[in-house]
């Protein structure tokens, strides 16, 4: 599982250089731990750039669960996956542009995969909403130093 949450580290890593991964053991309401653990995606790297010092007001709204079933067997599944756009109603202060995922099961290649294949169709979903003008004024300066545009 180490070496699992190493290589999804530096896959987050390849695309997003100076933006945040939190990735945790999971632990469910009884206390008990299972072999599973959370990853969750930042286009902020800390606390530092995210607006009023709260993670949780970070454009992306990204995160996973990983089980491992048995040996060299995973399932990983993505419990959010939108970003914050410009609102498209009028009434309303944001928007959000959910990504497509598909819950997955294979060994930690397949994983791996299928998680690169998210991370890119993430940044790609952002430099085009970039370029169309759709990201949110609050956070236009942020992608424009994260994706280097």
């Amino acid at each position: 599982m180490k070496e699992l949450k190493e290589d999804m580290y530096l896959i987050y890593k390849t695309y997003f250089k100076d933006s945040g991964i939190a990735i945790k053991d999971w632990t469910n309401f009884l206390g008990n731990k299972k072999e599973s653990f959370t990853v969750k995606l930042f286009l902020a790297k800390d606390e530092s750039e995210a607006i009023n010092r709260l993670m949780d007001n970070d454009m992306f709204s990204i995160s996973f669960n990983i089980e491992k079933l048995s040996d060299n067997n995973y399932f990983i599944e993505a419990y959010q996956k939108s970003y914050v756009l410009i609102p498209d109603n009028q009434y309303m202060y944001y928007s959000r542009k959910n990504l497509p995922f598909r819950r997955n099961s294979g060994d930690r290649d397949k994983i791996l995969k299928t998680f690169e294949k998210f991370v890119k169709t993430l940044k790609n979903g952002v430099i085009e909403d970039y370029n169309n003008n759709n990201i949110h004024d609050n956070f236009i300066e942020l992608v424009k130093n994260k994706l280097d545009l």
